[in-house]
């Protein structure tokens, strides 16, 4: 679904990667914790591993998990945009 959006910025020299929490398409039911600290820990465990801080984009109930991310390390964070988010 985000195919055509990170072409576009890394086409303009961004890194990007897109998230699928756990349980969630394609990664199935089994893939880890369907919870708010799962889905929390599961992002974490991405930007944890990246230098900068970093710009999260959380659509429908991404937003949630986005809140949950920058709660749990602010310093992580530059900045959050909700698409379509609660």
């Amino acid at each position: 679904v985000w195919a055509d959006t990170q072409m576009h910025l890394e086409t303009a020299g961004y890194v990007t990667r897109a998230i699928n929490l756990p349980g969630r398409p394609p990664n199935g039911a089994a893939s880890g914790a369907q919870t708010l600290p799962g889905y929390r820990d599961a992002v974490l465990a991405v930007i944890d591993q990246v230098a900068k801080p970093v710009v999260l984009v959380g659509h429908s109930f991404g937003g949630m998990t986005i809140s949950n991310v920058a709660e749990a390390r602010p310093e992580r964070i530059r900045s959050l945009v909700y698409v379509a988010a609660y």
